[in-house]
């Protein structure tokens, strides 16, 4: 019987695997229906979530309730709700409105992934309980209690694509600052802890290794010279002006830091909630979820060994990322053209940008 009732389980969390993957494996913006509002979705999506909740402590009931594993007759009607339900949830998911907006639509779908994806994982622990009842209990347990958390998210969901853009841009906003706090840790390397090349010379040979060759008759031959563009900057730059050289990169990021915090505020002002086209939007948090990533990139070429070309093409593209950012809240009709602060953070990017290339330029041609 219990080897029946476990087929009978897994039967169930294949089907529920395969239903996941089918839903969740689209594109967001894909699967839309110009016949439902936003309303009318999110209203029809809570009652399927509250169906699919009931169904799945109602199965975890008859496993609870019941000292010893269940017959297949017992949960036979209940596996099979749970399966209609966790159906009518992906069915739910195909029938996103469109008009939502990209932002939105993606903010859904993953909250929804989520669901099916705990839907699953509760599966499993009622398949641990029904193969060992008593030490399965507390899987069920955390697995009833993971999906039912994650049903009731579903009131903290954003309800409109401003709102969704708002939650993105202050998760980027966050990311910087962890970036610009990395940067200016006090212990950020100045040297590398291996140094590549010493002040013997880039063989690295020491003035006993230089003895021995001469000693033996081995010709010495001097290194060619490399262009100081293609020198690491620990080769060129002493300690004070590598850490000039970081004090400069953190003012770029403290700007990239401002620039994204002007979009996340702007996100959440309610004097933009009239904005309607949810184009600019998205153009927005595109923008604001690729300075990130750039921003990472532009610390890390900071780490040793430096080169100055890198370092020049990373703070280049970061800038360049900030433009375009400041131009989609303009064309998003949450900024003026004109905007004072706008033209701070404008002269911001530039004067930081050169500053950086500047220095670079001094020690490498200068």
């Amino acid at each position: 019987m219990v080897t029946e009732l476990k087929q009978h389980l897994t039967a169930l969390k294949g089907d529920l695997v395969d239903l996941q993957q089918a839903t969740c494996g689209r594109d967001s913006g894909c699967e839309t229906s110009e016949h439902v509002s936003e309303t009318q979705f999110l209203h029809q999506l809570e009652e399927a979530l509250k169906l699919l909740e009931k169904k799945a402590i109602f199965l975890s009931l008859v496993f609870f309730d019941n000292p010893s594993p269940p017959g297949l007759s017992d949960i036979a009607g209940s596996t099979e709700e749970l399966k209609a339900a966790t159906a009518n949830v992906a069915c739910k998911v195909q029938k996103k409105p469109q008009s939502a907006g990209k932002t939105l639509l993606h903010n859904w779908n993953l909250y929804l992934s989520g669901v099916l994806k705990d839907t699953v994982e509760f599966v499993s622990s009622v398949i641990a309980a029904s193969s060992d009842a008593a030490n399965g209990a507390e899987k069920l347990k955390t697995g009833i209690g993971k999906l039912c958390h994650t049903i009731e998210c579903f009131a903290k969901l954003p309800k409109s694509n401003k709102s969704a853009a708002a939650i993105c841009a202050q998760s980027a906003l966050a990311l910087v600052e962890d970036a610009l706090e990395e940067l200016t840790a006090p212990d950020f390397p100045i040297k590398s802890s291996a140094q590549a090349d010493n002040m013997f010379g880039m063989s690295g040979d020491t003035p006993d290794d230089i003895a021995e060759q001469l000693e033996e008759g081995v010709v010495i031959t001097e290194e060619p010279e490399v262009p100081a563009e293609f020198l690491h900057l620990e080769q060129l730059l002493s300690d004070d002006e590598i850490r000039q050289l970081l004090q400069i990169a953190a003012g770029l990021v403290k700007t990239v830091r401002a620039v994204v915090k002007r979009a996340a505020s702007a996100l959440s002002d309610p004097a933009f909630d009239h904005v309607a086209n949810n184009e600019p939007i998205d153009e927005i948090v595109e923008s604001c979820n690729k300075m990130s990533p750039s921003c990472d990139e532009f610390v890390l070429a900071l780490y040793p060994p430096r080169r100055a070309r890198l370092l020049e093409s990373e703070a280049t593209d970061l800038s360049a990322a900030m433009r375009k950012l400041l131009a989609a809240l303009v064309e998003s009709g949450m900024a003026e053209e004109n905007d004072k602060q706008l033209g701070i953070l404008a002269k911001a990017i530039d004067h930081n940008s050169n500053k950086l290339i500047s220095f670079l330029n001094a020690q490498t041609h200068g």
